[in-house]
C-alpha cells in the first residue's frame, strides 16, 4: 500500500479492514487470515500488518488468541460505530459565551477541524480555559469527563494545561503554534522556513531592496506567528546577503504598549516603512491582518501596487477576510485550504486509535498563490519550498 493523505500505512490497513466488517464482508465470528497471509496480501513487512491488528484489537473489532487464531469479534459492528468525545480548549474567559459558536462558524483552522469532527458524527465540547483563575480542576477535565482527545487552539495562552496534558500523555492536537515540549503535538505551517526561502525567490526573481512588516512579535519564549516570520525573513536575508535598511523592517516588539483590541499600530507600521527617501521594491507582509493597512498607506504615499512597490504577503491556513477587499488579487505563501485543519484532525484519529502513537511538531510546507501585486513572477521549482 501506499500512504495517502496524512494516514501511516499501518492505519490504513486497519481502516481497510474496518471498513470490511462494517460492510458486513467480513461479519462477527468469522476467521481472518494469518499475519504471514495479510501481510503478504496487503504487500507490508510483517511488523506493519501486526500494527494494523493492535489497532483493531484496541478498538474491540477483532480478538486475537494464539491457538484459535484472529477472527472478527462479536461486538465489531457496534464497535465500529462508536464515536469520540472531542473537546476544544482555548484560553478565553468563561464570559466569551459566543467565542465558541465564532470558532465553530468561521473559516480558521481550528474551527474547519471541529466542523469536520462533527461531521464525522464525532461529540464536541468547549472548555474555556483561563490559567490565572482555573473555573475547572485540570484533571477532572483530563480523566475524568469521558473525553477522549482535545483540540488545543492558542496553546501559550495556556501553558499549564499544556504542560498537564503533555504529561499525561493525553490525545491531542495543538493547532497555530508550537510548545517545544516533550509530549507536545502540534499541527502548524511551516511559516519561518517559508519566510527564509521566500527571500530567496524574491531574489532570484531580480527583487533587490526588501522591505517587511509584521505585527506585535510578542515575547520570545510565546514564538508568535510575527515573530517565526520576522525570524525566517531575517534568516533568509542573511543567507542571501541582503542589506537592510531599519526602515524597512517594521515591527511592534513586547515592550512597546499596545491596546490589545486597537490594530491602528499596523497603519503606523505601514506608513513609517514608506516614508524614506528610498523605498524598497518589494514589502513581505507577515499576516493577511496587514494587506488593508498596507494598501492604505500606498494610497496616502501616493503609490502604484505593483507598479511602483510590489508585495507579497505569509498567510497561516485559512483564507482571512482581510483579502475580501483588497483591490488587487494579493501574491501569497500559504497551506492549501483545509489542509492545516484535514492534518489536525488525521493526527487526532490516528492517536486515539493507535496506544503507540508519537506526538510531535506537524510543520507543514506552503505553496506559492500567484496574484497581482508582485511586478516579477516568481519562477517557483521542487523543492523550493
Amino acid at each position: 500500500m501506499e500512504q495517502t493523505r496524512y494516514l501511516p500505512v499501518y492505519l490504513q490497513i486497519a481502516e481497510d479492514v474496518k471498513s470490511q466488517i462494517l460492510a458486513r464482508d467480513l461479519v462477527p465470528g468469522q476467521g481472518l487470515p494469518t499475519e504471514n497471509e495479510l501481510a503478504r496480501d496487503y504487500r507490508v513487512a510483517r511488523a506493519t500488518m501486526r500494527r494494523a491488528l493492535s489497532v483493531l484489537e484496541q478498538e474491540g473489532l477483532i480478538i486475537r488468541r494464539k491457538s484459535a487464531g484472529t477472527s472478527v469479534a462479536p461486538d465489531a459492528l457496534r464497535n465500529g460505530d462508536l464515536k469520540a468525545d472531542i473537546a476544544h480548549v482555548s484560553p478565553v474567559s468563561a464570559e466569551s459565551v459566543a467565542y465558541s459558536l465564532d470558532v465553530l462558524q468561521g473559516q480558521h483552522d481550528v474551527g474547519l477541524a471541529l466542523r469536520d469532527l462533527a461531521r464525522g458524527g464525532h461529540m464536541l465540547r468547549f472548555v474555556p480555559w483561563n490559567s490565572e483563575e482555573p473555573w475547572y480542576d485540570m484533571k477532572t477535565i483530563l480523566f475524568h469527563k469521558g473525553i477522549d482527545g482535545f483540540i488545543l487552539s492558542r496553546p501559550r495562552g495556556m501553558l499549564d494545561f499544556v504542560k498537564e496534558i503533555a504529561q499525561a500523555r493525553r490525545p491531542h492536537v495543538a493547532l497555530e503554534t508550537h510548545v517545544d515540549w516533550r509530549g507536545v503535538n502540534t499541527v502548524m505551517p511551516d511559516d519561518e522556513e517559508a519566510a527564509a526561502r521566500l527571500v530567496g525567490l524574491l531574489r532570484r526573481a531580480g527583487f533587490q531592496r526588501l522591505g517587511f512588516v509584521a505585527g506585535a512579535l510578542k515575547a520570545p519564549e510565546l514564538d508568535s506567528g510575527y515573530r517565526r516570520r520576522w525570524r525566517g525573513f531575517l534568516k533568509g536575508c542573511s543567507a542571501h546577503g541582503v542589506e537592510l535598511d531599519d526602515r524597512h523592517v517594521q515591527t511592534a516588539f513586547p515592550n512597546e504598549r499596545l491596546n490589545p483590541t486597537d490594530y491602528s499600530y499596523l497603519d503606523r507600521l505601514c506608513l513609517e516603512l514608506l516614508s524614506g527617501e528610498t523605498l524598497p521594491e518589494v514589502v513581505i507582509l507577515a499576516h493577511e491582518q496587514l494587506v488593508p493597512p498596507f494598501f492604505r498607506a500606498a494610497a496616502e504615499r501616493g503609490l502604484e501596487i505593483p507598479r511602483e512597490l510590489s508585495i507579497v504577503t505569509i498567510a497561516t491556513g485559512a483564507r482571512e477576510p482581510f483579502l475580501d477587499n483588497a483591490p488587487l488579487n494579493v501574491d501569497r505563501l500559504c497551506c492549501q485550504p483545509g489542509d492545516l485543519a484535514r492534518r489536525a484532525v488525521d493526527e487526532l484519529m490516528a492517536w486515539l486509535r493507535d496506544p503507540m502513537y508519537r506526538p510531535r511538531r506537524h510543520a507543514l510546507p506552503l505553496t506559492y498563490s500567484a496574484g497581482a501585486t508582485l511586478s516579477r513572477p516568481l519562477a517557483i521549482q521542487a523543492g523550493d519550498l
